[in-house]
């Protein structure tokens, strides 16, 4: 059977949910009928062809063929058939209609002309996420203990704990297209407002304990601005400020009606469909049995917690704490997977989570932690530096304060025009051992650490090829000649040839793709006087970052830039702000792993799978093509054949759009498909 019809009143209704605090009834159950229906009788190889409008009747319930560009060419060709029944209808005034006709008059309620015609434009298709709700459902009862518990601390309804559905299906390692990340999907910008750190190494964003309290007072905050839940609910995913204008234009806080007769721009149909997805959630979660007769709540999930007092790699905690890096990766989803590819250390300070122990162990395992000794074969790597735009070995050099021969021969180096912005450069700690350079008929390379002798020598040959004269006319942080480039090539084939490298026995890091890379980024940092410099704004960058960065309060930002607390800043804004010499490296390390992490995070959970072209419209807005396409702005920025994208469109322009592909069989999205 093709089709079913939503009565308006559910027969059964939870007494839980009786609560006026979360209406569900009169317009509002059909789209809480719908969503029902796509949670649990449609699965991700199926979906229900319908109108967007009247959520009332569904179409069609189509399977899908294998393959994505089967399923489009199948949903386009089912849509068209719908389309023609439609115009067939209205061209024969709903007279001698045939059988299908007939069918599709009997699902609508209206049988007006202009209620067909509307259909005409509102056709949709959704994905059915029986499978993927079921999956959530499961891994929902892992912390549901605890954010349960963290809700009634913050006096919130019980409701609440089932919004991870709607956002991640509970997957805890979910990250969307845009960037939001961990069961409550936070940006970055919003985590930083409610105290959740994003380094790295670490992204607390995906933490489930402290991303749950966070995600309790950005509902409590909603709650106390609008005085209403649905709006309060529908403010997580359209934003606070976006509903008090709905609310003002239209001088209610009913949902159904803001539903029904608000026209905000941004309030498409995912925002319109929020509430009713998460009553949905809410009806299913309070009651699973009733929808999955084979369901049986799954073991309690249980874990201990332990402190890391110092800085450890994540071979020490495998180790030192007894369990598989596996099981380290899933009892902490925060930690990033760029640790466990590279000999970087975690912070300290920081808790980890293992499977649940006696006391007594927890007590016998911190013991071990705190007493372990790092081998100092482990501290070869102080950190990793990521290239910025017109940076060169020497600039770096300096900025770590070692030498340009050690870098070049800890990174293993033979050509500097490899460098590009983006690259990963490992900055030796002081028990690295690196090669020296010595000609090349020696053959064999020395590994030891060489003597201060030893540098001295390597350094006075790099000098020739690094004259200070060069050096005092290039500005600061700017970009070098490009004969020093190819100076230094000249240098290290004059000593190795142009096959041969130095060969050093040391924990390799892989070196980024040219897929990963800060190229399209300006991150150029202009001297204006002093310690005053001015930058420009980049892409989810918040005055917030910039001062946390910088090191500087956020206030003297504002103060230096003459801006109000209520003041925002946008992508390439000039900015000044104060950077002491001492702070210099911090600032241009954390900004460049902030914006490469986030390409990292992306493609390790999509691929870009060829493009399409998008001609500017009248009306059209670059935020609004970015929504629609939903896809960060760094994305289309480095699609462009410039890697260039100004926020001023013109009516003919042409973007680039890519095609993005989710990876693995269960991909981070939103429950709203488009």
């Amino acid at each position: 059977m093709y089709m079913r019809i939503f009565i308006l009143c559910q027969l059964f209704i939870s007494s839980t949910l009786a609560s006026s605090e979360f209406p569900s009834s009169g317009t509002l159950r059909p789209r809480i009928d719908f969503w029902k229906t796509v949670y649990t009788e449609v699965t991700s190889d199926q979906g229900l062809l319908h109108d967007q409008n009247d959520m009332s009747f569904y179409y069609k319930k189509i399977d899908l063929p294998q393959g994505r560009r089967n399923r489009i060419r199948l949903i386009r060709a089912e849509k068209k058939e719908i389309a023609s029944l439609i115009r067939s209808i209205l061209k024969k005034d709903f007279k001698n209609l045939t059988p299908e006709e007939l069918r599709i008059v009997g699902l609508v309620e209206e049988k007006t002309a202009a209620k067909f015609r509307s259909l005409l434009r509102g056709m949709r298709f959704q994905t059915g996420l029986k499978d993927r709700y079921y999956r959530g459902l499961i891994r929902s009862y892992k912390y549901m203990d605890f954010i349960v518990a963290t809700f009634k601390n913050y006096q919130l309804p019980e409701e609440l704990v089932f919004l991870p559905h709607v956002e991640s299906s509970f997957n805890y390692e979910a990250y969307s297209k845009v960037g939001a990340a961990g069961i409550w999907q936070f940006m970055r910008a919003t985590a930083r407002n409610f105290g959740l750190k994003v380094s790295y190494i670490i992204d607390e964003r995906r933490d489930p304990l402290k991303a749950t309290v966070a995600a309790a007072k950005l509902l409590k905050r909603n709650y106390e601005k609008l005085g209403s839940w649905p709006l309060a609910l529908t403010a997580y995913n359209h934003g606070a400020r976006s509903m008090q204008r709905a609310v003002a234009k239209l001088g209610t806080k009913d949902m159904a009606t803001i539903i029904e007769k608000y026209d905000g721009r941004r309030f498409g149909f995912a925002s319109k469909n929020f509430y009713a997805t998460f009553m949905a959630t809410v009806e299913i979660s309070q009651n699973p049995e009733r929808y999955f007769p084979t369901f049986k709540k799954p073991a309690k999930f249980e874990y201990s917690m332990i402190q890391l007092n110092k800085s450890f790699q994540i071979k020490h905690l495998t180790k030192s704490l007894e369990v598989t890096r596996k099981t380290l990766k899933e009892y902490n989803p925060s930690i990033r997977n760029i640790a466990y590819r590279t000999p970087l250390f975690l912070p300290k300070g920081i808790i980890i989570k293992v499977p649940k122990v006696s006391p007594e162990k927890v007590t016998q395992l911190q013991s071990q932690l705190d007493t372990l000794k790092i081998p100092k074969s482990d501290l070869a790597l102080d950190k990793i530096h990521i290239v910025s735009r017109g940076e060169s070995l020497f600039t770096i050099s300096r900025l770590y304060r070692t030498e340009v021969s050690k870098i070049i021969q800890f990174n293993q180096i033979t050509d500097p025009r490899l460098i590009y912005p983006g690259m990963k450069i490992k900055i030796p700690g002081k028990e690295a051992k690196v090669a020296v350079i010595v000609p090349p008929k020696l053959k064999e390379v020395v590994e030891k650490k060489p003597t201060k002798t030893e540098i001295a020598a390597s350094e006075k040959a790099l000098e020739k090829i690094v004259s200070p004269v060069e050096i005092k006319e290039v500005p600061r942080f700017k970009p070098k000649p490009k004969s020093y480039t190819q100076r230094f090539k000249d240098y290290f084939n004059s000593l190795f040839g142009k096959k041969e490298s130095p060969k050093i026995i040391i924990a390799d890091i892989p070196q980024p793709t040219s897929l990963l890379n800060l190229s399209s980024y300006d991150l150029d940092i202009t001297v204006v006087s002093g310690d005053i410099y001015e930058i420009s704004v980049e892409t989810e960058e918040t005055l917030g970052h910039l001062a946390e960065w910088a090191k500087a309060p956020t206030q003297l930002l504002r103060d230096m830039n003459g801006m109000g607390r209520s003041s925002s800043i946008q992508i390439g804004q000039k900015i000044k702000l104060r950077i002491l010499p001492e702070h210099m490296e911090n600032f241009k390390t954390e900004r460049n792993e902030y914006h490469l992490s986030i390409q990292e995070d992306f493609y390790e959970k999509f691929s870009v799978e060829g493009e399409e072209k998008y001609t500017v419209k009248a009306g059209d807005t670059l935020t609004q093509i970015l929504e629609n396409y939903n896809l960060p702005y760094w994305l289309v920025r480095k699609s462009q054949s410039d890697q260039k994208l100004s926020p001023k469109l013109n009516i003919g322009d042409e973007i680039i759009i890519p095609k993005t592909l989710a990876k693995g069989d269960e991909p981070p999205t939103e429950a709203l498909e488009n």
